[in-house]
């Protein structure tokens, strides 16, 4: 099964419901109307954005709002010109505001559910008073410069449908942290077109720094385990996560790690103890996350690899000192060694890096334990200047700064 139409695992960061902001969104809203931040690069030739006026076919259609906001609100879905899927919700009593949402993931696909859905789980924003708008992209698979002009386009549909809110927030939620602030850098310079932002668990250190974990993950699981892939399969580079025409379902994988760590047993193996035991420790991962975060460094990079990149190698994990395992010195010399094309790595950073020159107030919470996003990837704000992202992961061992990846 190739990416394409192999399911990737839902994001921990979208199912998670927003508890807190029940009570902290008023407060969240106001805050963020502190002051600018910076300025903002230009946007992307590629990341097409659609014309203001909506067509017949793009338009806001009246739908169902979820079971919660039925009484309380005017629900409107659509599909916009480049093909994604959109859902927008007007309160009865609006306060003037807008959110725009932007979700987590990367899945491989989308459909017309995935907006609703996070309205659902974001009902909160609602019930406090605030329009509420989302995209679900125009595919699946990387793409946060594509993500972030899909999600400049809901508002643009908002704004023909509705008129001009008084105040328009981006929320970005673990990933789509990544693509809301990459829509504040690149179409947050238009006066009136954002004010300000909230990142829940955000990523915020890009595609060139975001997945180190899983790199190591990776080789690390390899090393141990000897079976993604099996001695007696077709080799290829770990970086490529599964090999482009790969037919192994998430289902074989998980099988795998099972067979290697026995993860789901109360009864373990000796060795398989001691597998996990080693993974987890070089690693850091949580255990409850190590499924998710394995079935993300086969899939998600296949999909970098081999649809975004041209079968270019963006990762690398040269000068990284591997420790905490039971032999940490026979791991370093056995684990595979990789370096990135600069090209690639160049590529996936112009995507998804982020600058931090901002024009809009931002605010960002983060769960400190969040097995998926951990805390170091949200920003931080230095004494002067633009707050910037932590950059990379705090899971690598003893990293050389002069070859650090």
């Amino acid at each position: 099964m190739t990416t394409s139409d192999a399911p990737a695992p839902t994001h921990p960061g979208r199912s998670r419901r927003p508890v807190i902001l029940t009570t902290v969104l008023p407060t969240v809203l106001t805050a963020v109307l502190a002051g600018p931040l910076g300025a903002t690069p230009a946007a992307h030739a590629d990341a097409t954005v659609m014309k203001p006026k909506p067509t017949a076919a793009t338009k806001p259609k009246p739908a169902a709002c979820p079971s919660g906001l039925a009484a309380k609100a005017k629900c409107y879905t659509g599909r916009d010109a480049h093909g994604a899927y959109y859902t927008m919700a007007v309160p009865k009593r609006w306060n003037g505001s807008l959110v725009v949402h932007a979700h987590g993931g990367p899945d491989t696909s989308y459909d017309a559910s995935t907006p609703t859905e996070d309205l659902a789980r974001w009902a909160v924003m609602v019930d406090q008073g605030y329009a509420w708008a989302a995209s679900s992209y125009r595919r699946g698979g990387y793409g946060v410069r594509m993500a972030a002009a899909d999600t400049e386009n809901v508002r643009r549909l908002f704004v023909a449908r509705f008129g001009r809110p008084s105040r328009t927030y981006l929320h970005g939620q673990s990933w789509g942290g990544n693509v809301a602030a990459k829509v504040a850098e690149t179409y947050g310079t238009k006066r009136g077109a954002y004010h300000g932002m909230l990142l829940t668990s955000g990523n915020l250190s890009g595609g060139s720094r975001g997945y180190d974990h899983r790199v190591d993950l990776r080789v690390v699981y390899q090393y141990y385990c000897r079976n993604l892939p099996r001695p007696t399969e077709r080799q290829y580079p770990l970086w490529q996560g599964l090999p482009a025409g790969s037919t192994l379902a998430p289902d074989a994988i998980h099988a795998r790690l099972q067979e290697c760590t026995g993860i789901d047993s109360d009864d373990r193996t000796a060795r398989q103890q001691r597998n996990l035991d080693d993974i987890l420790a070089v690693t850091r991962i949580q255990e409850k996350s190590l499924k998710t975060d394995l079935l993300y460094a086969t899939y998600l990079f296949q999909d970098i690899v081999f649809k975004r990149l041209d079968g270019r190698n963006p990762f690398g994990n040269r000068g990284v000192r591997y420790t905490g395992s039971h032999d940490d010195k026979a791991l370093n010399a056995g684990v595979a060694r990789f370096s990135p094309d600069p090209a690639a790595r160049r590529d996936l950073s112009y995507d998804s890096d982020l600058t931090g020159r901002v024009s809009i107030p931002v605010l960002s919470l983060h769960a400190i334990n969040d097995p998926q996003v951990f805390v170091e990837q949200r920003p931080t704000a230095p004494r002067s200047g633009p707050p910037v992202a932590t950059g990379g992961s705090s899971r690598r061992s003893r990293r050389s700064p002069s070859t650090a990846n």
